[in-house]
């Protein structure tokens, strides 16, 4: 076996783990949905780019790699994301050193497909049969066989809900579709040939995926399904001229015809729109804020992760102008994620971190319509529309397929290399240059896993700790979570649980310093409730008075505020009794988003107290 067979091997060996993490769950730690995927990602890219590295130093290849418009984006992008980045707070540190991680990657695949270009059909392979295994894995759950990962879906997959599962299958239809068009001769059973068993398993894929996808629920994944299979359909099918035959043919139909075309996709707007209307006009408000905090940073943004900040103070205007209407008070929520990744990267990346992004996928479409990669343009088709609704950027599997799929846009077809090398797009034609660039990314992938090298254990340590916090055992916890603040003193989930230890501990002070950096990493109104509680108790009313009334411009229909704000004006220290009987009357009259035990106990606490004045 040559040298070149065997580092064959082993690319595929490592590529195949590449494809396996969506599928991978690491129960142990917190967060290990997200958190897992990136340390496994981070773990694997250690022996890829190694191996990359020998590829390029052992055997004597012919081509190098072609520079192109992309890989320049690409770095520009790194720069971007390095410069805006808050280095002081370090907001969301595990998905900034995973998107450190990706640019190594990117380059290593680029070189990985100038080796060997047919391992792009491992790669697309590999995709089809996570999506299968994704397809089979939610009939599971469906049915009962196997555990969710939401107490409240039973469908979710790997992921945590089921809008990213359907979204992974969403991006998985196109390419198995394009397997099965490509292959649609070969349809016979026997003889059984590769090519057969090619179309037989994307066949069973299609189905096994179109049949789960509607429980899902997920009109972002149904209309990115729908537009990417009708691109692939157009391209394999010839669809331009199967149109134009028909247009021709059936001239006196040209209106009907698009009427009716038209006619059904605003039928179909409006059916989508309403089977889930609260859940479409919560989106459109966060859309709404977010486009309200753009111009205080419209070039380069807030930085990764700096999304919170600036959204909360804007929610908070908002609400507090009067201008919004009581259907948008009534869908108000906190978001994570913006569900448009779109508007999220012009915040956090600004104009020019959005411009560099939308110029790459643009130029790697156009270059892989070119190079006639059906399948990955398709998949980039669905993960971009999917993208217009949803958050796939902020999960692990979703970049990583981005990357898969925009690599292989770049290779051009076996006849068109060549063509490619001679190009005066090739930047550094010797050889030299793609093997200093495997070097440097091998280097760059090291040094970036040296960043999070501790990130497993940290995580697992904090499973352990939620345990302490869970069972109300404060002070053990709180000197866990002490130890542990160096290391995840950036999640604001970790800073909250740190803060209520500190805060039953009666350590006010501090427990506020933890709360007030996780204002600045997180839109959650319960943080502004905490702060308020720990100023009440140290005598601080007008703070206390405040962050309570920021809690309530932050989501205004909510009552527990209102609750806090009755307590606090009738506090003897405060006291402010023709205040507190104004709230009481809001927590008493005040319809609930959804009625519950809580809030019948926090009526009957303030009837009581206006019984008693």
């Amino acid at each position: 076996m040559s040298s070149k067979e065997l580092i064959n091997i082993f690319l595929s060996v490592v590529s195949f783990l590449i494809l396996c993490i969506v599928l991978i769950e690491f129960s142990d730690l917190e967060n290990g949905l997200v958190v897992g995927h990136q340390v496994c990602f981070q773990w694997i890219m250690l022996f890829f780019t190694g191996i990359v590295l020998l590829a390029w130093i052992i055997p004597q290849n012919i081509n190098t790699i072609s520079f192109t418009l992309s890989d320049w984006l690409t770095m520009v992008l790194t720069i971007l994301l390095v410069y805006s980045y808050n280095k002081e707070l370090t907001p969301d540190y595990s998905r900034f050193v995973f998107a450190l991680q990706l640019i190594p990657f990117w380059f290593s695949l680029r070189l990985a497909f100038v080796f060997n270009p047919k391992l792009r059909y491992l790669f697309i392979l590999g995709l089809i049969v996570s999506g299968l295994l994704e397809a089979i894995w939610g009939f599971r759950q469906l049915y009962g066989f196997t555990y969710s990962n939401h107490h409240l879906f039973r469908l979710t997959g790997s992921f945590y809900n089921p809008g990213p599962y359907s979204g992974y299958l969403a991006v998985i239809l196109p390419l198995a579709l394009d397997l099965a068009l490509k292959y649609r001769n070969y349809s016979r059973i026997w003889p059984i040939g590769i090519k057969n068993l090619l179309f037989w398993f994307s066949a069973v894929t299609i189905v096994v995926v179109i049949t789960i996808l509607p429980a899902g629920m997920s009109r972002s994944a149904w209309i990115a399904a729908g537009i990417s299979f009708a691109w692939i359909a157009w391209i394999r099918l010839s669809g331009k001229e199967m149109f134009l035959l028909l247009w021709e043919k059936y001239r006196r139909y040209r209106m009907l015809a698009v009427f009716s075309v038209m006619l059904l996709l605003i039928c179909g707007g409006v059916g989508v729109y309403m089977l889930k209307k609260d859940s479409a006009n919560g989106r459109l408000l966060m859309w709404k804020v977010a486009t309200m905090s753009i111009p205080d940073n419209p070039v380069i943004g807030t930085g990764l992760g700096g999304f919170a900040a600036p959204y909360a103070s804007a929610q908070e205007a908002y609400f507090a102008s009067g201008e919004a209407t009581d259907s948008e008070k009534l869908v108000a929520g906190t978001p994570d994620y913006l569900f448009n990744e779109y508007i999220q990267l012009i915040l956090e990346q600004g104009l020019a971190g959005f411009l560099c992004f939308a110029l790459l996928i643009a130029f790697c479409l156009y270059r892989g319509s070119r190079n006639k990669q059906t399948a990955a343009c398709g998949g980039l088709i669905a993960l971009c529309v999917f993208a217009f609704s949803s958050y796939p950027l902020q999960l692990p599997s979703f970049c990583i397929v981005l990357t898969i799929l925009l690599t292989i846009c770049l290779i051009p077809q076996e006849s068109q290399v060549q063509e490619t090398v001679a190009d005066k797009g090739v930047f550094l034609k010797n050889i030299s240059f793609s093997r200093l660039l495997a070097l440097i990314m091998c280097v760059a992938s090291i040094s970036i896993f040296w960043l999070q090298k501790d990130m497993y254990s940290s995580y697992k340590e904090w499973s352990n700790i939620k345990m302490l916090h869970r069972v109300k055992a404060y002070e053990q916890a709180a000197k866990a979570y002490e130890k542990m603040y160096s290391s995840l003193g950036y999640e604001p989930a970790f800073l909250f649980e740190y803060a209520q230890c500190l805060s039953n501990q009666k350590e006010y002070l501090l427990s506020n310093l933890c709360l007030e950096k996780a204002t600045r990493l997180k839109v959650d109104p319960m943080i502004y409730n905490v702060m308020a509680k720990n100023y009440q108790a140290m005598g601080n009313y007008k703070e206390a008075e405040r962050w309570l009334w920021k809690s309530v411009h932050l989501l205004p229909e909510r009552i527990y505020p209102y609750y806090l704000l009755t307590k606090l004006y009738a506090d003897p220290g405060y006291n402010k009794l023709d205040k507190a009987r104004e709230m009481a009357q809001i927590v008493l009259t005040k319809e609930p988003k959804v009625y519950s035990l809580a809030i019948r106990e926090m009526r009957n606490e303030v009837q009581k107290m206006l019984n008693a004045d």
